[in-house]
């Protein structure tokens, strides 16, 4: 993973939209979808951060919601349920 990833997914996982949007308008050949060392994407680490904003940003340009982490074979949709699920994240219905 190059150092624009490794930052990339730094951000994602914070929650910083600032910086994604940077890196997803501004770095040329930017792959949203480059997994981490542990295969998940900044997709991934947002949606298990419960970092809506970030989320939304994200599919909104692209980031793959069916790729799968190498571990565990677990999609975003998988992580933010899982945050859900364990009353982290409280939800405005």
């Amino acid at each position: 993973m190059d150092e624009h990833s490794r930052d990339a997914h730094t951000a994602a996982e914070e929650g910083n939209l600032w910086s994604i949007t940077n890196f997803v308008k501004t770095k040329i050949n930017f792959d949203i979808n480059a997994p981490d060392h542990t295969g998940r994407t900044c997709l991934m680490l947002a949606a298990e951060a419960g970092h809506e904003r970030v989320v939304e940003f994200l599919i909104a340009n692209h980031a793959s919601v069916t790729k799968q982490d190498q571990f565990n074979k677990r999609s975003a949709i998988h992580l933010a349920c899982r945050k859900v699920g364990r009353g982290d994240t409280p939800r405005p219905y």
